[in-house]
């Protein structure tokens, strides 16, 4: 595909031609003015998880005890200015023979730590360590923060939205809290695209997200660290880099269903496609399913997914660990039974994932997790 050479400049002037005054409030991610009028000036929740996981992979094997706080929460300076915080803290113990580790259970990972500003009901700005869960996709990039700027307009109402987002950020090699001094050029991930929903009947909804993404002159420890999880790198260590650059599309398409007043159904299909790579090693695939039985005392959501990720799709660092980064095919069975009275669920997660291609560094991947979270824990 030919570069298109958009620039953050051109793509915040897109978004803002889009606006119109005619144009409603954004969808959650960015607070409407109305919803800070109603809040609290500080808010602040904790969510508490504990839980055993474990993992498999060849010679590699992990079995743990875990217990994680995740506080999150908003300070509002101004009705239109204020700082948004997502934390999660972790603590360990057990057994692992393992080359490497899930970065979920870093001491410290800053989901999101940000300055917001939203002047009006048809934009909001970002800056901080912006959370990639904004592009809708699993396959793309997994949960975590990269610094940067994030930009977001567009409108919504109760049937139907359309929402731009563009985003420049810098793509570190671990995590945000990592600081690193590197004789190398600075790298750079820029997205744009739309989320889009329509709600043609009370009882269906369709939804959408579509993004192009380009990374740029990525370091040599993220390609040195992803060539043990599955892409096409030349050079050792110090001297690694990709052997095919990362520009494309990814697309994620969910239709949710209400079959009676207590249960629906919901349907996703995603895609991610790297422009930049052979036709046998540049797409990854989700299609899954999911139920919701919900009560006034318990919601009960089991939901089954399949996928797969070829070699040079995405940088596999970034991509999600329990599903095996790179190279694989799998399975994914899932079940979370909430308790409302207790704001408790309790999660449970099995996965298995075999490789597309046999690669000495890795080896088919098997991950169990049984977990308990309190949710919406005031301090």
């Amino acid at each position: 595909m030919k570069k298109n050479g958009i620039t953050l400049l051109s793509l915040l002037g897109f978004v803002l031609l889009l606006w119109s005054p005619s144009y409603g409030r954004p969808q959650s991610e960015i607070k409407t003015k109305k919803i800070a009028k109603a809040e609290k000036k500080f808010n602040l929740l904790t969510d508490f998880y504990m839980g055993a996981f474990g993992f498999q992979e060849g010679q590699d094997d992990s079995q743990l005890i875990y217990l994680s706080a995740r506080p999150y929460g908003s300070y509002f300076l101004t009705e239109s200015f204020g700082v948004q915080g997502d934390i999660q803290l972790n603590l360990t113990t057990g057994r692992s023979q393992t080359r490497f580790q899930n970065p979920n259970f870093n001491s410290v990972n800053i989901r999101e730590l940000v300055a917001h500003f939203k002047p009006g009901s048809y934009l909001g700005v970002k800056g901080g360590a912006i959370n990639q869960n904004f592009l809708g996709n699993p396959m793309l990039i997994a949960d975590r923060g990269f610094p940067g700027v994030y930009v977001q307009s567009g409108y919504q109402s109760e049937v139907f939205s359309v929402l731009p987002k563009v985003q420049y950020s810098i793509p570190t090699s671990t995590s945000y809290e990592s600081q690193r001094t590197e004789a190398e050029a600075l790298p750079a991930l820029k997205t744009f695209g739309l989320a889009l929903e329509v709600k043609p009947l009370e009882w269906l909804q369709l939804s959408s997200d579509i993004h192009h993404f380009e990374y740029n002159q990525l370091p040599a420890v993220v390609a040195a660290q992803s060539n043990r999880f599955g892409n096409s790198v030349v050079g050792v260590d110090s001297e690694s880099s990709f052997r095919y650059q990362f520009e494309g599309l990814s697309q994620f398409y969910t239709l949710k269903t209400q079959y009676t007043s207590f249960l629906s159904q919901s349907f996703q299909v995603g895609m991610v496609d790297n422009f930049e790579a052979p036709q046998d090693r540049r797409r990854s695939q989700w299609v899954g399913t999911g139920f919701n039985w919900t009560t006034a005392d318990f919601n009960i959501s089991p939901s089954f997914a399949s996928f797969f990720a070829e070699s040079d799709s995405v940088p596999a660092i970034y991509s999600e660990f329990e599903l095996g980064r790179n190279n694989r095919q799998g399975q994914m069975v899932r079940l979370a039974v909430e308790i409302k009275k207790w704001n408790l669920i309790i999660r449970s997660r099995y996965v298995e994932s075999q490789l597309i291609e046999q690669r000495p560094l890795q080896a088919d991947m098997k991950i169990f997790d049984l977990g308990l979270e309190f949710t919406n824990v005031f301090l």
